[in-house]
């Protein structure tokens, strides 16, 4: 493990790290990162966008001293989250349902894929109200590989 984290992925012997150049790869490998190298900068931006959600959530969960964590909760729950979801909520309306050029991509699946650990991190529903990313959600949890994988997966995964 080259920084003693994982994710790691192994290629012909060679362990390489980091999670998102990891998705990254296998993405272009899959046919989820992008027709053109415009395509594949909307579909960075749109995960760099979740990862500034991420980032806040995770100042806020992670605060170990109770006073400032608590200090940043209602700003977090009635500013960040909502500036941050509704612009999620706007861009995969205006892309047919998900959020770059109206078909799926590594945006999408790493969007579901964090959901839960957002949610749980904040304690709310951060679908609440969002039509278009609840069913983009559902829209990728149908994918056959997906579906298969959430099924038999281990249950202590949220």
């Amino acid at each position: 493990m080259p920084f003693g984290k994982v994710p790691v992925l192994e290629i012909d012997g060679k362990v390489l790290n980091q999670s998102t150049a990891i998705t990254r790869y296998l993405s272009k490998k899959a046919g989820l990162a992008g027709s053109d190298d415009w395509e594949s900068l909307l579909i960075d931006i749109a995960v760099d966008n979740i990862h500034d959600l991420r980032q806040e959530i995770a100042s806020y969960f992670y605060d170990p001293n109770e006073v400032t964590r608590e200090a940043k909760y209602a700003p977090l729950i009635n500013e960040t989250i909502p500036f941050y979801m509704d612009k999620f909520e706007k861009t995969v309306e205006e892309n047919n349902g998900y959020f770059v050029n109206g078909k799926l991509s590594w945006a999408d699946l790493f969007f579901v894929a964090i959901l839960s650990y957002l949610n749980s991190s904040v304690k709310i529903d951060l679908l609440e109200g969002r039509p278009k990313l609840r069913a983009l959600k559902e829209q990728v949890l149908a994918v056959p590989q997906i579906k298969a994988w959430v099924a038999k997966r281990p249950t202590d995964i949220p």
